[in-house]
């Protein structure tokens, strides 16, 4: 699937235009990313339900796309043109030398 194809078919679940909605639900999700992460990291999950540990960092994973992909669509934005735009960026940076910090030497 291509990310806009993405981007468009989910616009359908959608069920507020608020776009304050969006934005905070992007940061809720993302929390919730970070969530699952801290947990691995301080040792709460048995490495032994790994797959359920991946499952779950999908799923959050998955509702931050859906999120940032709605409020890209807010701004009239295509989540194939950011992604290709920051793959231009990275590829400049690494030639630049400068990958690390923000590459803006």
């Amino acid at each position: 699937m291509h990310l806009n194809e993405y981007q468009f078919a989910t616009t359908k679940y959608r069920i507020s235009s608020n776009r304050s909605a969006i934005e905070y639900g992007l940061s809720e999700e993302v929390g919730e990313v970070m969530g699952v992460l801290k947990r691995v990291h301080r040792g709460d999950y048995d490495m032994l339900a790994l797959t359920e540990v991946k499952e779950k960092f999908k799923k959050e994973a998955g509702d931050v796309l859906w999120y940032l992909s709605q409020l890209l669509a807010d701004w009239n934005i295509q989540l194939e043109d950011v992604a290709r735009e920051n793959l231009a960026m990275l590829d400049d940076r690494m030639n630049r030398g400068v990958i690390r910090g923000s590459g803006d030497r």
